[in-house]
């Protein structure tokens, strides 16, 4: 079974992308039977915060996928709503500033 394969992994696979994904729709199983999953698998979407491609496949703070709004400084992390944005800050600020500053310092 994926789901438990996925869980055993203490860290997103090499297509980041892809596992940030997968761990994000883990994060929205409701059944009560794999809470201790879908927590570690918030843990480990939250531990790679500072990852641009796990930030931009899903909400960092509850692992939705859906209706997503983009960090208005860096253009890069993804939110669900004001709850995930305010609750993953500190977390996100690190690494904010540096992807806003990257950004401002492209060329066009």
């Amino acid at each position: 079974m994926m789901l438990g394969k996925m869980l055993v992994l203490s860290q997103i696979p090499a297509d980041v992308r892809e596992g940030a994904k997968i761990l994000a729709r883990l994060a929205q199983v409701v059944d009560l039977r794999f809470t201790t999953y879908r927590l570690e698998a918030l843990q480990v979407l939250q531990s790679h915060a500072d990852k641009r491609e796990v930030v931009g496949a899903c909400c960092i703070g509850c692992g939705a996928t859906h209706r997503l709004k983009r960090c208005a400084k860096c253009d890069n992390a993804r939110f669900c709503g004001m709850a995930c944005m305010q609750q993953m800050w500190p977390t996100h600020k690190r690494c904010c500033k540096k992807w806003a500053a990257q950004r401002d310092d492209a060329p066009e």
